[in-house]
Formats: structure tokens, sequence, C-alpha cells
């Protein structure tokens, strides 16, 4: 289990697009998301709403699918 804080300048989304689509961004650095996200959600007053994140952005790597080591790893 990994346990992720949202930072109060965390931007909140109330979509949930496609990792790649151009709308994809990542809730930390707003930058496009184009590989793996790891998504969180929370009550909004809006609705749901959606956080997404780059891996380097909460400090993971993703390892290698072959790999024996799992899917996450923190740095």
């Amino acid at each position: 289990m990994m346990i992720l804080t949202i930072r109060l300048t965390d931007t909140a989304f109330l979509d949930s697009p496609d990792v790649g689509d151009e709308e994809c961004l990542c809730s930390r650095c707003g930058t496009r998301i184009s590989d793996v996200a790891i998504r969180a959600w929370s009550a909004h007053e809006a609705g749901e709403a959606e956080y997404r994140y780059h891996p380097r952005c909460l400090g993971v790597e993703v390892a290698d699918a072959d790999s024996d080591d799992g899917p996450v790893e923190a740095l």
C-alpha cells in the first residue's frame, strides 16, 4: 500500500483522460503524463475529484514489468 499526501498546491481535475491524452496533466507539476499515471480520488464540491501524478513527482520509481522487484519502488 502507498500513502499519498495531496498538497494544497496540487491541482484537482473533474475529468479522467487516458494516459498520453493531451488533457492528462500531472496534478503536481502540470505537465503531460505520457507513460504511467498514479491516480487518487477525493470528494470535491463539484463532485469526485481526480488527482494524477507522474511517479517521479511522488518520489516513486516504476520497475520493469519483467523485474522481480514488483511494479513500484520508493526512491
